[in-house]
């Protein structure tokens, strides 16, 4: 029998543990799946921009680029600049002409707001000229500052170069190089230029400090600038243009053309960018495991209470637990008690309702035979209602439905007993004081109207519960003529 108990317990405070815990940990779930959906969300959002803004920063250095190679056309067709260009070394050159020339690049500086600064240098030759002034290339590696090393800023003026170039002047300029030509019969002693530009100007202001800019020549397949100077070269390889791509922790999206031979290329890393995210899905994570413990923890108290409660309960009703198999329900104790429980008060009903039945036939029985120790009082405590002093006796029979249900049909306002005896099914019936010697002609009209009953005899009126003798005998004398 303890199995059985235990087999019942053990399969209820299952059913409580589940249902509990689906009401507690749903919504912390719920909210951890939104917290993902959130981040998804951004994601999407952020490749999308992402796009947008490689289409802007393609924009800004195509602007800045075409600008250099109008200043570079005007340079390469102006004939002030032949002998700068034709130059093998700058003392061949009169002083005058090398102001003149540095007059002629301070003009083509001054005509665009982007270019900051504009040089020409050979680094073949080993000479420069700037705006206010000219030289050989170690005195303008040490003006530009391109790197805390003179020796490493000298050696990028000196070498020859047949592409773009940039470099970080400082943290708000740009150094392009590239050469006045990259016809080589046209260029024989490798003149190049130098412009030093506002990032502001190359970069639109887009880019921020979760973005890196990245300018790829597609050419030779190498990395030419980084802003951050951060970024992992491998990863830039086979990118198409126009496309926004998830490379390992990277967002990339490549400009829609490449710009001589240089792809624009937009870069986030999601670790940084989406940082905050993190910390949060983190947080909640953690808040959600700490819920579940506290919720287990919880949820085992409040069942081990609740099941006290329910074997208090069920012991009270008059069940015992150990003799319930674990396939019903956890409610099924109460259930069969409360059954029972109806059934015995149905049962007991209908016994005091057959007792009062019997008793109330008993008393008419009494009356008929003119027993005078019925009374009024006796008939309603056992039920009958008396409504008047008036009462008369009918014997009738019906194969199509119930008489007695039948008369009570017909006789709404008055009050129909049933018992039988040995003439058959007899009725004492009490009305009210108002009837009429009227009554008998619409009652027999009725009766002939419905033709229900096969026969109907019926008393006259009598007065007092000592004449239902009288009513009764003459029922039978009628009956019987």
């Amino acid at each position: 029998m303890a199995r059985g108990s235990h087999s019942f317990k053990k399969s209820t405070v299952r059913k409580w543990m589940i249902s509990y815990l689906v009401a507690t940990l749903i919504p912390l779930f719920l909210v951890c799946i939104g917290a993902f959906v959130v981040l998804s969300m951004s994601s999407s959002f952020i490749t999308y921009s992402n796009n947008i803004t490689a289409s802007f920063v393609q924009s800004s250095f195509h602007d800045v680029l075409s600008r250099i190679n109008e200043i570079k056309a005007e340079i390469v067709v102006d004939t002030d600049f032949d002998k700068v260009r034709d130059m093998n070394d700058i003392s061949e050159v009169s002083s005058l002409d090398l102001f003149y020339s540095s007059s002629d690049i301070r003009r083509l500086e001054q005509s665009s707001s982007k270019v900051k600064e504009l040089f020409l240098y050979s680094p073949a030759k080993d000479w420069y000229i700037s705006n206010q002034s000219w030289g050989g290339t170690n005195e303008m590696a040490k003006s530009l500052s391109l790197s805390s090393d003179n020796a490493e800023s000298e050696s990028i003026l000196r070498e020859e170069i047949w592409d773009v170039r940039l470099y970080d002047l400082s943290e708000d300029k740009i150094l392009i190089l590239m050469p006045l030509s990259y016809i080589r019969s046209l260029n024989s002693n490798y003149v190049s230029v130098g412009i030093v530009v506002s990032k502001n100007d190359l970069f639109p202001s887009v880019i921020d400090e979760f973005h890196d800019v990245v300018i790829y020549n597609e050419k030779t397949g190498s990395l030419v600038y980084s802003l951050s100077g951060k970024i992992d070269e491998s990863i830039l390889s086979s990118l198409d243009f126009g496309t926004t791509k998830n490379v390992g922790n990277y967002i990339i999206s490549v400009s829609e053309e490449s710009i001589m031979d240089l792809k624009s290329i937009v870069v986030i890393n999601k670790s940084i960018y989406f940082h905050d995210y993190y910390v949060l899905i983190g947080v909640i994570v953690l808040i959600l495991l700490v819920a579940i413990a506290f919720g287990l923890f919880l949820t085992l108290r409040i069942v081990q209470r609740d099941w006290l409660h329910f074997q208090a309960a069920a012991e009270a009703s008059g069940v015992d637990l150990e003799k319930l198999p674990s396939g019903q329900g956890e409610y099924a104790p109460f259930v069969s008690s409360v059954s029972d429980l109806k059934a015995q008060k149905e049962e007991l009903s209908h016994m005091v309702s057959k007792q009062r039945k019997s008793l109330q036939e008993s008393a008419f029985r009494k009356l008929l035979n003119g027993d005078a120790t019925v009374t009024k009082e006796t008939l309603s405590a056992l039920g009958v209602e008396i409504l008047s002093e008036c009462f008369f006796v009918a014997m009738c029979q019906s194969k199509e439905k119930d008489a007695s249900e039948y008369l009570k049909e017909i006789l709404d306002d008055s009050s129909v007993f049933p018992f039988q005896s040995e003439y058959g099914e007899v009725f004492i019936i009490n009305v009210q004081e108002t009837k009429d010697e009227g009554f008998y002609d619409s009652l027999m009209e009725r009766v002939e109207k419905d033709e229900v009953l096969s026969s109907l005899s019926v008393s006259l009126f009598h007065r007092g519960l000592e004449s239902i003798r009288d009513c009764y005998l003459e029922a039978i004398s009628v009956n019987e003529y």
